[in-house]
């Protein structure tokens, strides 16, 4: 690892550390249903289901981007984000796939009326930002985005299941070609 790499996680990890901490540090018995004293919205309140501790497992479809695919398991925590305007997600995923830790923050942006998820991972310097909606119970995200000298464009669909926690589908389309399925993660209460 070079060293501006080592020193752009450093940095960031430094930046990071008090937000997660505070976040980390906050009330366990803050559920999705008591935001009393949040500044909340009806749009962010549609991705309580993300807030828990779930366990985690993701199986990578041989495709473009992951021509072995495999498979992981790990963990996915989500909390309400300070007054109640964002979703902090933190996860960790290890196996024959894709092995990542990171964060993300899922914000509402009112004016362009979509959803915005900043990721970023822990074994990376660089930040995705998605763009999404909700097509009925779906919420969809959307990005285009250069990765190892390929353009990508990205598209995820998350569902709530029955009984706590979520699906997570993925799909690309690498340099053009057909879009591709690319990944299924589960989660379910830990």
């Amino acid at each position: 690892m070079t060293r501006m790499r080592l020193f752009s996680i450093v940095v960031v990890a430094i930046f990071l550390a008090g937000p997660i901490a505070r976040i980390a540090g906050q009330d366990r018995s803050k559920t999705a249903g008591s935001l009393a004293n949040s500044v909340s919205s009806p749009e962010l309140d549609r991705l309580n289901f993300y807030v828990g501790d779930w366990s985690y497992s993701e199986v990578y479809e041989k495709s473009a981007l992951f021509p072995n695919g495999g498979r992981n398991t790990g963990t996915w925590t989500g909390q309400i984000g300070p007054q109640g305007r964002s979703i902090v997600n933190a996860f960790v995923s290890h196996g024959t796939g894709d092995n990542y830790e990171g964060i993300e923050i899922m914000t509402w942006d009112p004016k362009e009326k979509v959803y915005r998820d900043h990721s970023l991972w822990y074994d990376s310097p660089d930040q995705w930002t998605y763009v999404g909606r909700f097509e009925g119970d779906t919420l969809a995200y959307h990005a285009e985005f250069e990765l190892d000298g390929k353009h990508v464009k990205f598209r995820s669909e998350t569902r709530p299941t029955r009984g706590g926690g979520f699906t997570l589908d993925e799909f690309a389309s690498v340099d053009g070609g057909p879009e591709q399925k690319i990944l299924r993660g589960t989660a379910v209460p830990r």
